[in-house]
């Protein structure tokens, strides 16, 4: 019988000064998966910027990486030492950018601080009272961790990240939620939506028709008010089903949520047909 599991994406997130934990965090999920995940099938599979993130243009650095990664993790790690990290123009670096969108997902993080010792002369103190502010902040929002050094790290990460792996089979177990049935016409403009980097679905209206754009293709709307109704009334449905949300005030451009991400992987092996209401074109 082929091996089915799970596949629980786990964001890697951190400054630069933290390599070793990062390493550790790869390995000891590389571990987790050697000895525990034929049993539980779950596969932990770990995400970094260094790793995984594919270069292109159109957008701030930190924002293509909430694209390609962290809006697609089930689970982040954080850790801190000294450093913070540079700002994004959005928040105070770039972890905690990824911290923050994680979180208004609501998806877990598992946050950690290192109080291991460090050189006077190799301490930023801006930087290390930032680390501080974010540490107190995030204690008062949830659960922290703090570690000695690195072995301590290596002991409280495997056991935490079982507990963890542990709580989420617990709830693959829970009775499945209903998944709303969506039409034809809206299962095409998530799928298309999703295979683009930027996630986007565009509605155009002109005086004799208008346009819908998901990624590179354009579905052309006919002038009849029938095709029109169905296409506008697809981004409606995934919108109230939490699979787009507008951007702006003018119900123009809609971006692809996590959510909506994991509803067209499912649909991608489903649909097989574009609906007659469209003509697609690059």
């Amino acid at each position: 019988m082929a091996f089915q599991a799970t596949v629980i994406n786990v964001m890697i997130a951190s400054p630069g000064d933290v390599i070793n934990e990062r390493n550790e965090i790869r390995r000891a999920l590389h571990e987790w998966n050697a000895i525990h995940a034929i049993a539980n099938q779950v596969m932990l599979n770990p995400l970094s910027w260094e790793g995984n993130s594919a270069p292109i243009t159109g957008d701030r650095g930190q924002g293509i990486i909430n694209r390609q990664l962290v809006d697609h993790c089930d689970l982040l790690v954080a850790v801190f030492w000294t450093r913070l990290g540079s700002p994004t123009g959005v928040a105070p670096s770039g972890t905690i950018e990824e911290i923050e969108r994680h979180l208004e997902a609501n998806r877990p993080a598992m946050i950690y601080f290192s109080n291991a010792p460090v050189a006077p002369d190799c301490l930023d103190q801006r930087q290390y009272k930032s680390v501080q502010k974010a540490k107190d902040e995030f204690r008062k929002r949830g659960l922290i961790e703090e570690f000695e050094n690195f072995e301590d790290f290596q002991r409280k990460f495997g056991r935490q990240l079982a507990t963890i792996v542990n709580e989420f089979s617990a709830a693959d177990s829970r009775p499945n939620p209903v998944v709303p049935d969506l039409s034809d016409e809206a299962k095409t403009l998530l799928i298309e939506a999703s295979r683009h980097s930027h996630g986007i679905v565009m509605h155009a209206t002109y005086i004799n028709g208008g346009h819908v754009q998901a990624g590179n293709k354009v579905m052309s709307i006919r002038t009849d008010h029938k095709s029109e109704r169905m296409w506008v009334q697809a981004i409606h449905d995934l919108v109230a089903n939490g699979y787009l949300e507008a951007k702006g005030d003018q119900n123009v451009m809609f971006e692809v949520t996590h959510a909506g991400y994991k509803r067209a992987e499912q649909l991608s092996t489903e649909m097989e047909v574009t609906p007659k209401s469209a003509i697609l074109t690059s």
